[in-house]
């Protein structure tokens, strides 16, 4: 597809990757073609997390669940909870997951605020999270359109922070040490991904 759209896509990092693979990967998002890309790209066979919404979208829907997409509701309480157990579980039994963790996007450059559930996960199972930096498809893109436009894309594959070394340090419960994990994620994504801080500005 990407040959076909003429898009160059190249990956950096890659060395970054646990050697066995499993780990909680966390990316920025700018745009509905940031899963494809890392379909394409990433070197691991991996499940997606997405808001359940995209289920009810025929296009999102095939692709995604192709994708060996977990759905999570953001509105129904009850549901949220059980798919968030769902998720920790898959990553207890060392699934590789990722994570969107801004929640959204927008067609406003900048990086928003991130949700809890990745760090959740990593707590929960200790697997390493994997900081992933998308370049180049929200101009490519944006949240508000159909139409493509020209331009490369780039993902960069920053170094793996090691969640267990948190939890050692810390000796606190796991919202604790996910909540610092979230924040040490978000500050080195928003360092490298060449946008904004959107902050409270987002919510």
């Amino acid at each position: 597809m990407w040959r076909s759209i003429f898009t160059p896509l190249t990956i950096t990092g890659t060395e970054n990757f646990p050697r066995d693979g499993k780990c909680v990967m966390v990316s920025n998002h700018s745009s509905y073609l940031d899963s494809l890309v890392l379909a394409a790209l990433l070197p691991t066979p991996v499940s997606f997390v997405a808001k359940s919404e995209l289920e009810g979208n025929p296009v999102m829907h095939f692709y995604l669940r192709r994708l060996d997409t977990e759905f999570v509701d953001r509105w129904n309480k009850e549901r949220r909870t059980h798919d968030t157990r769902r998720i920790i579980e898959r990553a207890r039994e060392k699934k590789t997951l990722v994570f969107f963790a801004e929640g959204g996007m927008s067609s406003k450059a900048g990086l928003r605020k991130f949700k809890l559930g990745a760090f959740s996960a990593a707590a929960e199972s200790g697997l390493p999270i994997v900081p992933i930096i998308i370049r180049g498809t929200r101009a490519k893109l944006r949240a508000d359109t159909y139409f493509l436009r020209c331009g490369a894309i780039t993902v960069t594959v920053g170094p793996a922070i090691d969640t267990r070394k948190f939890i050692e340090e810390m000796n606190a419960d796991t919202l604790t040490v996910a909540r610092r994990l979230r924040v040490v994620t978000r500050e080195y994504i928003l360092q490298h991904c060449g946008e904004p801080d959107l902050g409270d500005e987002s919510v």
